[in-house]
């Protein structure tokens, strides 16, 4: 964009914006700094250091957006902005921790959590099924629910946990790379992964809340009168 005379001016998390400008060969750089949120908390002093020693190289601070900080540089052939990759791979997956790792344990304990929580409820209602011979309301509404709930909060759990096993996967992988050859390797999002699981989510929870109130309606007036039918199937013929 800068070779076609368009500059970087501000960078947000989905877009990026320019001004028209004169065209020159430039080299841009990112860098990561995980005590400090881009318009909304103050530059801390060894960030403010960190812009000054950078500027002695060349290196021009452009814009930032959360933890990240974009610079550029007149001269292509300028020193990398980040000489020990370690200490970048340091900040990045401190970030990344803050923002996303605590997330995916987090989904994956309580979708685990639901998972298993729903499935005793189940258990027991067929239990004590066995022992009576009586489908009760309750079970009815259990294997109503049992046909989604369980299915997606398993899905959710192991989701989750394939994130944060291929999330160290890469930092094991980044963090070799590191130290061998002082280069570090960006993590890779998967967008289209998670809108699918988005979507899949949004979609199972409307599904459980018109389920949900369905069963409360059903329940309000007709509880008995269900139980009736499904315990004497041929009582309607």
């Amino acid at each position: 964009m800068a070779l076609d005379g368009w500059m970087l001016t501000s960078y947000h998390e989905k877009t990026l914006e320019f001004e028209k400008t004169e065209p020159k060969q430039l080299k841009f750089a990112v860098s990561f700094f995980p005590d400090y949120v881009a318009g909304i908390s103050t530059p801390p002093e060894k960030l403010e250091k960190m812009w000054e020693f950078a500027e002695m190289d060349g290196w021009q601070h452009i814009t930032g957006n959360y933890h990240t900080q974009v610079f550029y540089n007149e001269n292509p052939g300028c020193m990398p902005l980040h000489t020990d990759a370690v200490v970048q791979l340091e900040n990045y997956d401190s970030i990344i921790q803050k923002q996303y790792v605590k997330r995916w344990k987090l989904c994956a304990v309580l979708s685990g959590g639901v998972f298993v929580g729903f499935m005793a409820l189940l258990a027991a209602a067929l239990i004590k099924y066995l022992s009576t011979k009586y489908i009760t309301f309750w079970l009815y509404s259990l294997i109503g629910i049992a046909r989604i709930l369980p299915i997606y909060t398993f899905g959710e759990c192991i989701f989750n946990i394939v994130k944060m096993s291929k999330y160290k996967k890469w930092h094991k992988k980044a963090q070799q790379t590191a130290k061998d050859d002082n280069n570090f390797i960006p993590l890779r999002a998967n967008n289209f992964t998670d809108k699918i699981n988005a979507g899949i989510s949004i979609g199972v929870m409307i599904g459980l809340v018109m389920q949900l109130f369905s069963f409360i309606w059903l329940s309000s007036f007709a509880k008995t009168a269900v139980e009736y039918m499904l315990n004497n199937p041929t009582a309607g013929q």
